[in-house]
């Protein structure tokens, strides 16, 4: 039992009971674990644009490759060139990102990657996108060449998309990228 002159010093001293204290520890362990889940989302945010980037470089990219690729026929060139050119060079494009897809250990049904038994030389990919696509994420190249255009232009409406899973997504989402574009000769 304690005497009231201790009684009375307790209630006066200016210490913390360990009820504060605790609640002061609940309160500081709070704010801990909201910073550092904040500091997580803006990372993987971060990472996402980053990858956002990365792959509509990669578009662009292709695109002027199908433009330079275009630029080598004359002016007065049929739209059956343009036709013949473009599918060709598509054709092109889709069999070296296949390579990379089995190089990688993943291939495209669809949009979407699966995931397979990596196989294949990374050394055997010559061009820079290609060299470029190796460490980007694991995503799906897709080209489709649109009608002509109307009015007498000899050219070809180049639509690419890539889709791709975040590095450092956890939800499976996909993210794509989309560009059309007019090439001519």
């Amino acid at each position: 039992m304690l005497s009231p002159k201790l009684k009375q010093r307790a209630r006066t001293s200016g210490g913390f009971s360990l009820l504060e204290a605790v609640v002061s520890m609940g309160i500081l362990a709070a704010g801990v674990v909201g910073y550092v889940q904040s500091s997580n989302s803006g990372l993987a945010s971060n990472t996402d644009s980053y990858e956002t980037q990365r792959v509509a470089m990669v578009v662009r990219d292709i695109n002027r490759m199908f433009a330079a690729h275009m630029a080598e026929l004359p002016s007065d060139a049929s739209q059956g060139a343009v036709n013949q050119r473009s599918a060709d060079f598509r054709s092109s494009l889709l069999a070296e990102f296949a390579k990379i897809e089995e190089i990688r250990g993943y291939e495209c049904k669809g949009y979407d990657p699966k995931i397979t038994t990596p196989r294949g030389d990374p050394d055997s990919i010559k061009s820079s996108i290609g060299k470029n696509w190796l460490n980007g994420p694991a995503g799906c190249l897709t080209i489709h060449l649109k009608e002509p255009p109307k009015g007498g232009v000899r050219g070809q409406w180049i639509e690419t998309k890539i889709h791709w899973v975040g590095l450092r997504r956890s939800d499976d989402t996909r993210q794509r990228v989309t560009t059309s574009a007019l090439m001519l000769p």
